[in-house]
């Protein structure tokens, strides 16, 4: 278990950290200047490759059709904000997204972790998918216009390194959008609040997921990450429900409204 002294924010932050909450498992520390909220202890990464790659995963192939409504209302969003040209999807999973990119115009690409799903990509969805872990990824330089980042950032164990590297890897004029869950949600952080207080633990934290998210993020969290990281943020914005474009229930169009949904959404620039 770490101590304050030992945290050091990814950041570089001077600022101490401090327990944000205690769960049986896990606790979670924040960074007392940026927000930055991390996971201790940190996932396991070899369990997580492992999970990520097996049959009992894939099954979740079985949810397209909602993924595939997700993916539509993320390019509805993102779509004006974007260059043309060559996307690459980082985390591409079954290629849903890539489809949908596919779809409006772009060439595209991927990377994965699993084999499973980059065969899963190449044969339901017809678009290549390469199995590697990102920071051991050969990316060319200056290869692509945009590139994506769906609940990735907040697996990786050191962020900044992994965006200066994908900041290398875009064209001059490129974007980088990610998605991450808003830990600054008030229904995450009131679910958060009453677990620790009545010390559950198990799958009742899956919105939170410490067993495979190293960082949680908030706007200024997330602002300064990408900042640090090489970027200059641009559109930000909170995303709820399966659908922003007019799906969603009344009651997540009312934390969209005020900007609670439970999802930030960022496209960002080269810096």
């Amino acid at each position: 278990m770490l101590s304050a002294a030992s945290v050091e924010c990814p950041l570089h932050c001077a600022c101490t950290a401090a327990v944000e909450l205690t769960a049986r498992s896990f606790t979670l520390w924040r960074c007392g200047e940026c927000g930055l909220v991390r996971t201790d202890p940190p996932p396991d990464q070899q369990a997580l490759v492992a999970r990520y790659d097996s049959a009992d995963y894939l099954r979740l192939a079985s949810t397209e059709d909602g993924l595939r409504r997700r993916c539509t209302d993320r390019m509805q969003v993102i779509r004006p904000h974007l260059p043309p040209g060559a996307l690459f999807d980082v985390g591409a999973g079954g290629g849903t997204f890539l489809s949908v990119a596919k779809e409006a115009g772009y060439e595209v690409s991927g990377l994965d972790l699993s084999s499973r799903w980059a065969e899963h990509a190449r044969q339901r969805h017809g678009v290549e998918v390469m199995v590697a872990e990102l920071m051991a990824a050969e990316l060319p330089v200056g290869g692509f216009d945009v590139i994506t980042l769906w609940h990735v950032l907040e697996h990786l164990p050191d962020p900044l390194a992994a965006l200066r590297k994908l900041q290398r890897a875009l064209r001059p004029g490129g974007r980088l959008v990610t998605e991450v869950p808003n830990y600054g949600a008030p229904t995450v952080r009131l679910k958060c609040w009453w677990l620790a207080k009545t010390r559950h633990d198990g799958q009742r934290w899956r919105h939170l997921n410490p067993w495979e998210h190293c960082w949680h993020f908030e706007h200024n969290s997330l602002k300064r990450c990408l900042a640090a990281g090489g970027f200059e943020p641009g559109l930000l914005r909170t995303m709820s429900g399966d659908s922003n474009a007019g799906g969603a229930s009344r009651f997540h169009r009312l934390l969209q409204a005020r900007d609670w949904g439970g999802r930030l959404l960022c496209v960002a620039k080269p810096q």
